[in-house]
């Protein structure tokens, strides 16, 4: 064929098609760092948002029976109420455990977030830390209650849990009123992509 360049020659034509061939390079703005840190906040979503489901759903379930084993326990009179304490102090238990494991993984969730803020700088770093030292907070608070060192909603335990509920709200004011900060590592990757060679 006339005109044509041999698969060997390097012509116009096969110089663009020989660009198909290579992989394509991270879209502009998008570095590895950031597609970790996207990657670890959609990990987070999707654990809290599982946990949340099924802490609710096992919750649900146990008020259930507990207000039927109440109601049985009524039924039956005086004459058996023992029957129905041990069923009952079981649900009992089982909530107070399923709560604790649910702070827990709020917990791991929450220092998701805040280490993502930290290092992304989408909130100021001195929020972002607030919100490390309060969630490590709640979790000695709540792993202090797991083993029976203070009492569920006791003075230290709610002491230790306070930082976390002041900063939630304080956090929420500042995305409210300032949204997220613009983070440096697009620009850099813009500036990176668009350099010569």
């Amino acid at each position: 064929m006339e005109g044509s360049p041999l698969a060997g020659e390097a012509g116009p034509a096969n110089a663009a098609t020989a660009n198909t061939n290579r992989p394509e390079a991270a879209p502009v703005g998008h570095s590895a760092r950031e597609r970790r840190t996207r990657q670890i906040i959609e990990a987070g979503t999707r654990g809290a948002s599982f946990v949340f489901r099924h802490r609710a759903g096992n919750a649900a379930i146990l008020v259930l029976i507990l207000v039927a084993a109440s109601r049985e326990s009524a039924n039956a009179g005086s004459a058996a109420p023992s029957v129905y304490a041990a069923p009952a102090a079981l649900v009992m238990a089982a909530r107070d455990s399923l709560g604790s494991v649910a702070v827990l993984a709020f917990g791991l969730g929450g220092l998701m977030y805040y280490s993502v803020f930290y290092r992304s700088r989408l909130v100021p770093r001195w929020l972002s830390a607030w919100g490390l030292v309060a969630v490590a907070s709640v979790m000695v608070s709540i792993l202090l209650v797991m083993f029976g060192r203070v009492e569920a909603f006791s003075a230290p335990q709610l002491v230790l849990a306070l930082p976390i509920a002041v900063q939630e709200m304080v956090l929420a004011v500042w995305l409210i009123a300032k949204g997220f900060g613009p983070s440096p590592r697009p620009a850099v990757a813009v500036a990176k992509a668009l350099a010569p060679a």
